[in-house]
């Protein structure tokens, strides 16, 4: 399938930065420029191809609120589509926000532009993989494709770590490495937030994620 990166952002020479590195890296990787999310919610209608959407948010926590509430953020998100919020005065608050309402990945504008395409395009990967495994059930062993399908980039990553270790003890600090890198502090909540989207859409799936003292999990099938 073809894959493209919609760009909605508010900073023209960043974006225009971005997109040159992005075509050194992965010259197959189409840039898509949009002026608004309403623009972009309309590109994405393409169903035979693999999109990510790379937006901006610049101002205050009640402005991404606001954004990421809206009619046109509703719509990219029901196709399943990755979006990455690219934030100009990132916080861990606003981290938290964007992750408890699915982004796949929340990135300040202050970070090396390089680092964020490799990222982005990594999204591709797993995207790719997703495709290529079928996301077949395993004697039992997996989640059904729907609840799958439901799931962000993150909430994906945290649950194939545990699921490969399923019911074995995984430290949390451990999948924050394997997730996000050195990016987060060791004292960050934004596990913590996947963890509780991933519990609440686990409900009835037949798996529960269990917390061990002192930073552990595991998941465990229901009996």
């Amino acid at each position: 399938m073809k894959k493209s990166i919609v760009l909605c952002d508010h900073d023209t020479k960043w974006t225009y930065k971005f997109a040159d590195i992005i075509s050194n890296i992965d010259d197959s990787v189409n840039i898509i420029y949009a002026e608004s999310l309403e623009e972009a919610s309309e590109i994405i209608q393409d169903t035979s191809t693999l999109f990510v959407l790379v937006f901006s948010v610049f101002e205050t926590e009640d402005y991404i609120y606001e954004r990421i509430r809206s009619r046109e953020y509703k719509i990219i998100k029901d196709r399943n589509i990755p979006i990455v919020i690219i934030a100009d005065n990132a916080s861990e608050k606003e981290e938290m926000l964007a992750m408890e309402t699915g982004c796949a990945e929340y990135q300040g504008r202050q970070r090396p532009i390089s680092i964020i395409a490799y990222r982005v395009l990594h999204i591709f990967d797993l995207i790719s993989e997703k495709i290529a495994t079928g996301e077949q059930s395993n004697d039992g062993k997996m989640l059904s494709k729907d609840i799958i399908n439901t799931l962000t980039i993150h909430e994906k990553s945290v649950l194939e770590i545990l699921m490969e270790n399923q019911g074995e003890i995984v430290w949390k600090r451990d999948i924050q490495l394997k997730v996000w890198g050195e990016k987060l502090k060791e004292d960050s909540r934004v596990l913590d937030t996947v963890l509780k989207q991933l519990r609440r859409k686990l409900k009835g799936s037949g798996f529960e994620i269990v917390s061990v003292y002192g930073g552990k999990l595991y998941i465990k099938k229901e009996i």
